[in-house]
């Protein structure tokens, strides 16, 4: 009987050594899954935000007082930190219907939990790109 209770106490330090082994390791992978779920979440909003510029300058290029820089104001303000736009150009502009245009914006992402950061150090940016042609 005293050799079966002490063999269970064994067990059960056993359990604990096992769980403090590989609960690091889990919690990694959770910051990995969830620093990988930011970094796709910022790229698609990023494109988009260009997406949305690039479309408002394709339709509206022609129209009096309108210029690229209402466009790439839009994009910019439709990224999920304006702040950390780096740059939102238009690299090829309309000069006639059917055209084509292309609207660029570079983001300056940092990490949701920093470690990214510390690995791949703080100037990591994303790029967003779209392009239609000029008229609609």
């Amino acid at each position: 009987m005293g050799r079966h209770l002490l063999r269970r106490r064994l067990d059960r330090g056993a359990a604990a050594v096992e769980f403090a082994l590989v609960m690091p390791v889990l919690v990694m992978i959770m910051f990995a899954i969830m620093e990988f779920g930011y970094a796709f979440f910022v790229q698609s909003s990023v494109a988009a935000a260009a997406r949305v510029g690039e479309r408002n300058y394709a339709i509206n290029w022609g129209t009096v007082g309108y210029s690229s820089s209402t466009a790439t104001d839009l994009a910019t303000s439709n990224t999920p930190d304006p702040t950390k736009v780096v740059s939102s150009t238009i690299t090829t502009t309309c000069s006639g219907p059917g055209d084509q245009s292309t609207l660029t914006i570079t983001y300056q992402y940092h990490s949701l939990t920093g470690l990214l950061d510390g690995i791949l150090g703080s100037n990591i940016t994303l790029t967003g790109k779209a392009s239609m042609a000029c008229g609609g």
